[in-house]
């Protein structure tokens, strides 16, 4: 069975973003904040159709990024912003920047 042909696959965007926290975070626990929050501000069927993916974050740096739908770009953000704690850890989440391609993001936003 052959995939999706490009025309009909959605389009994508990178969003990187910077954890800032006093103690480290693991990857696990960023996401289940995020989802969180994604699901809590924009509800459940929204929240489907974000496309969400957190592709890398690297514990050392606090620095990662994700992929999502391009039309959710700016609801992704909102909710990257509103990510304040996850049981009794407190860290916040900061959106740097968007791209459309992975190459693009590491050489703009997270300096690689």
């Amino acid at each position: 069975m052959k995939g999706l042909p490009s025309s009909l696959r959605s389009k994508k965007r990178y969003l990187a973003f910077m954890v800032y926290s006093d103690e480290p975070v693991a990857r696990d626990e960023v996401i289940k904040a995020i989802w969180r929050e994604a699901l809590g501000f924009l509800g459940e069927n929204t929240a489907s159709e974000l496309e969400m993916w957190v592709l890398d974050y690297d514990e050392d740096k606090k620095e990662g990024f994700l992929v999502c739908g391009h039309k959710q770009v700016g609801r992704m953000k909102a909710v990257l912003t509103l990510v304040s704690s996850l049981k009794d850890k407190r860290f916040l989440v900061h959106p740097l920047g968007v791209s459309g391609t992975v190459k693009a993001l590491n050489r703009k936003f997270l300096n690689r």
